[in-house]
């Protein structure tokens, strides 16, 4: 996928290019995510939706917020489950875990 070549022309050209070797350590149970985001702004409404691979929407709204000058309620912020999160959970999450004893369980309230 790509063209390399031209790639390549780009960064040989360039002013300037950085490099960084990123290390991650084997037993942390969080994968790489790419992250990527999707925009779209209603000129009628003026409201902008954005979709993406967000871990913290409501901040992400925030910030869009603060850069874009568009009020808070006029932002909304699409962030679909991840699987690699989804899978990585510990199983301590709330809203994964089990009952420690039938008290503890809703149908029993």
């Amino acid at each position: 996928m790509g063209d390399k070549d031209a790639t390549e022309k780009v960064l040989d050209e360039a002013d300037v290019v950085a490099e960084e070797m990123v290390y991650y350590h084997r037993t942390h149970p969080m994968p790489l995510e790419t992250c990527g985001c999707v925009a779209s702004m209603d000129k009628v409404t003026g409201k902008l939706t954005l979709w993406g691979t967000f871990q913290a929407p409501h901040a992400v709204r925030t910030v869009a917020s603060l850069i874009s000058g568009i009020a808070e309620h006029n932002i909304r912020v699409i962030s679909p489950i991840s699987v690699a999160v989804s899978a990585t959970r510990s199983a301590s999450t709330p809203d994964t875990s089990a009952p420690s004893s039938p008290r503890s369980s809703p149908a029993s309230r």
